[in-house]
């Protein structure tokens, strides 16, 4: 049978466990949050680039040569950018959802344990009451002896 010393300790250690899963999701979170606003920042310079051609093609400006290439270039470039930061963003994603996980874990983890603790502690008390209830009882069987 597990102590009741060792019980607490283990459930502290648990909780323990829990808080730091706890940071850990919030920093997930966070680095989630991140990298979708640097999604988001990228998609609105790319609609930014975009708006500007438009200007500029609507100017009677001539294009310089060799504009169209690296336009496209440019475009091509922009594009695997921003399917490599979805790409991170999903990944942050996967990683928030396996701390939630774990935080969710950890925490049934350390009721079990506090529940463990307190049926320890409950037992005790009950053993101890019980040996206190033995004595009271010997006492009165003694006493009720000497007086007859």
């Amino acid at each position: 049978m597990i102590r009741p010393e060792m019980a607490k300790r283990i459930a502290h250690l648990k909780e323990l466990a829990r808080q730091q899963s706890q940071q850990h999701l919030v920093q997930a979170i966070d680095h989630k949050q991140q990298e979708d606003h640097r999604l988001q920042e990228m998609l609105r310079f790319q609609l930014q680039q975009e708006k500007m051609l438009e200007q500029f093609l609507e100017g009677a400006s001539p294009l310089p040569a060799g504009f169209w290439s690296q336009w496209d270039l440019y475009q091509q470039r922009m594009k695997e950018q921003i399917h490599f930061q979805r790409q991170k963003v999903e990944q942050a994603a996967h990683r928030m959802e396996e701390k939630r996980q774990e935080v969710i874990s950890r925490s049934v983890d350390e009721k079990m344990w506090f529940k463990l603790n307190q049926m320890i502690l409950l037992k005790q008390l009950a053993e101890a009451q019980r040996r206190a209830q033995k004595e009271l009882d010997e006492l009165a069987s003694h006493r009720h002896a000497y007086r007859s």
